[in-house]
């Protein structure tokens, strides 16, 4: 029989399971983001970017009335969960590209308007009290990542004040009581699981005041590190960075070395405590070592950057390694130091692994046409001492040359 061309699609008529999954193929059918860094090409594709979810969600359907307004809305915070976050703008957009975190949106207007979150994260550092601050909306399904960031960076988070609130978007929906404290739990299992040593986490909303508190002892407990299985874990991530550099994988090298690199550095840095009982326990020999594989990493670090940049011919591409080559060179220049310090070790790097460094900053200075001061200063160094070194004596050419470049442009 043919149909009515006007008969109407009664689509309240569907059974719940059916129209819940279509809302789910409307509202929450995420593709993957598109990040910086192609794992499989171990190469960066968009340096220096965030990791954003690419997608604009059609709320035609919902929009018809309340009930579907509701209805939808309810499988939309279910399957998505979305996350609120606080913290300093600079060094937000630090953490989040460590580990390629995706992101929803970032310090926009719908960001700040939106009232479903399920859970906000305020960060406040003391030692950044007003610097300007940026709001992002993640998924919850992120959350594991970004807690890893925050457990791995070098930068002191675990100083800073953090305060989760959990709230309760479903009050209006057709599942009220869909923040249960099984739910909870859920939610909070990416801080137990990734973080420790955070012993300014509050834990506050409408949460079970018994898995607050709980969440709250477990996140701020000190890890037990034993010296010698630290030292070890940091030897193997050195041996895999060399691995993958020797394969030209350049960019996982230096994610490899940057890992163990940051592990020392976010021990020293946060967890005084803990670092000086390592060191009580292990002895003399032990910081010893650990201060020369640091040197390495460090060196390491500066060494894979570098050969990135120098395979790149286009200048827009080149340009995007930038931020990472010049935090590599500082992160050599100013923590190496303070980590020699804090282990308090008698070993120095020699003046041949300090000239093998300063050609390697040389040629990055070079690269990147930054302060041909400083690219001098570097070759003459590493030329002093390795006089008879071929690629040292070519690099002083080549900065050479740039210098009677620039003197020519200057006169034009």
């Amino acid at each position: 029989m043919a149909t009515d061309a006007t008969e109407v699609f009664r689509f309240m008529d569907l059974p719940p399971e059916i129209r819940d999954q279509i809302y789910e193929i409307i509202l929450c059918a995420w593709p993957p983001p598109k990040q910086a860094v192609d794992k499989k090409k171990h190469i960066i594709s968009i340096a220096g970017e965030l990791a954003y979810y690419h997608r604009r969600v059609d709320f035609g359907i919902v929009l018809a009335n309340r009930r579907l307004w509701h209805d939808a809305f309810s499988v939309l915070m279910k399957q998505n969960l979305p996350i609120k976050v606080s913290l300093n703008a600079y060094l937000g957009h630090q953490l989040l590209r460590s580990k390629q975190v995706p992101v929803v949106a970032i310090a926009s207007r719908a960001v700040e308007s939106f009232n479903g979150y399920v859970m906000s994260h305020s960060i406040q550092l003391r030692m950044y009290p007003i610097s300007p601050s940026m709001d992002v909306l993640i998924l919850w399904r992120d959350l594991d990542c970004f807690c890893q960031a925050l457990a791995e960076s070098s930068i002191p988070f675990r100083g800073g004040k953090h305060t989760i609130t959990i709230a309760n978007p479903f009050v209006n929906t057709s599942t009220p009581h869909y923040l249960n404290p099984r739910n909870q739990a859920r939610l909070l299992e990416p801080y137990r699981k990734q973080l420790c040593g955070f012993t300014s986490f509050e834990v506050t909303g409408n949460v079970e005041p018994s898995l607050a508190e709980s969440t709250m002892q477990e996140v701020s407990q000190y890890p037990s590190y034993d010296p010698e299985d630290f030292l070890q874990d940091i030897l193997q991530r050195n041996k895999l960075g060399h691995e993958y550099f020797d394969k030209g994988n350049n960019i996982m090298a230096y994610e490899t070395w940057d890992g163990a690199f940051v592990k020392i550095l976010s021990l020293t840095r946060s967890m005084n405590r803990v670092w000086q009982q390592m060191k009580t326990k292990a002895g003399t020999n032990w910081s010893y070592r650990l201060a020369e594989i640091c040197f390495q990493l460090s060196y390491n670090r500066v060494k894979s950057i570098v050969r990135v940049m120098g395979q790149l011919k286009e200048e827009k591409a080149l340009m995007e390694h930038v931020d990472r080559y010049f935090h590599s060179l500082e992160s050599a220049l100013i923590y190496e130091p303070f980590l020699f310090r804090q282990l308090g070790a008698s070993w120095n790097p020699t003046a041949t692994q300090k000239a093998e460094r300063c050609y390697q900053a040389a040629i990055g200075h070079r690269l990147v046409e930054r302060n041909i001061e400083n690219a001098e200063r570097y070759i003459n160094f590493a030329a002093q001492i390795l006089p008879a070194n071929p690629d040292i004596q070519q690099e002083r050419e080549n900065i050479a040359r740039w210098r009677a470049e620039w003197k020519y442009y200057l006169t034009r």
